[in-house]
Order: C-alpha cells, then sequence, then structure tokens
C-alpha cells in the first residue's frame, strides 16, 4: 500500500477558494488518520484552472487512482454528484475494486453517486470537515497501511 487517498471533487459552478479549503481540510482529516491525499487541482495544477486539457487530466487521474489505497468523492454542492469526469473517475476505482468513500456537507445529500461508496459520512459545516474526513477514511480496514 502506497498511504494516499485519491480525492475526486467537481469544480464546476463553485468558487476556487471554497474548493481549496474544502481540499485543505480533507488532507488534514486524511493526515490525522495517517495518510496523504492527492487532489489533480493541487497536485498537478497548482490551483490554476484551464491550463490542462481534460484527457490530460484524466490521464493522470487513472494513474493515481490505480495507484491509491482509496477514493474519496467529495460531493459537496450540487455539482458533486452531477460532474461527469468524477463520474468516471469513481466508476473507474470501483472497476479495480478499490474502496470508495463518500463525503458531502448535509444540504448537499447526493441521490445516487454514494451508491458506489463503500462508506459515506456528511458534515454540518467546514468547522466538521476534517474530523468529519478523519472519521470516514478510519472505517476503512487498511490492510497494511504506510504511515506518513
Amino acid at each position: 500500500m502506497t498511504g494516499y487517498v485519491f480525492v475526486c471533487y467537481a469544480l464546476e459552478g463553485e468558487h476556487l477558494g471554497a474548493l481549496r479549503e474544502r481540499l485543505e481540510l480533507i488532507t488534514l482529516g486524511a493526515r490525522d488518520a495517517g495518510l496523504r491525499t492527492f487532489a489533480h487541482i493541487r497536485d498537478e495544477q497548482d490551483w490554476r484552472i484551464g491550463e490542462v486539457s481534460m484527457r490530460q487530466i484524466l490521464k493522470v487521474a487513472f494513474e493515481r487512482i490505480a495507484g491509491a489505497d482509496a477514493v474519496l468523492l467529495d460531493l459537496t454542492t450540487s455539482a458533486g454528484s452531477k460532474r461527469v469526469g468524477l463520474n468516471i473517475e469513481a466508476g473507474y476505482a470501483k472497476a479495480l475494486e478499490k474502496p470508495i468513500l463518500a463525503l458531502w456537507h448535509e444540504s448537499d445529500r447526493p441521490n445516487m453517486t454514494t451508491d458506489l461508496a463503500d462508506h459515506e459520512a456528511s458534515y454540518r459545516s467546514n468547522d466538521d470537515l476534517r474530523s468529519a474526513a478523519r472519521r470516514l477514511l478510519s472505517q476503512v480496514k487498511w490492510q497494511s497501511p504506510t504511515r506518513i
């Protein structure tokens, strides 16, 4: 195991600052659980939008999902469960039999994407997000996690 979790998210119709704050809190929750995260917008794009093609994003995403221990779906915002790229990434992870975790703000309860999830959780506010991510990641039975 490599000890990292691939984070899927929706950027469509959302302010980059809100996504960045959520990803930082999810990452802190993962660190609390002894894991690292990979998020394309942060780790490959350095928070820049529009400079990389969707084809290139998915190519890297597939490589990273294949090497990940699990995939966390950030389904916060109504775009989350409807985002085509997020659903492609989730389907690919499922085909590879990766554990899939779904996380969303309570007001954004998704309808369908959570059907793929092995574990799921919601949070009430960003103040609760870090601990919700930690609790969610702690539900996975890691075979032999590599701690950070």
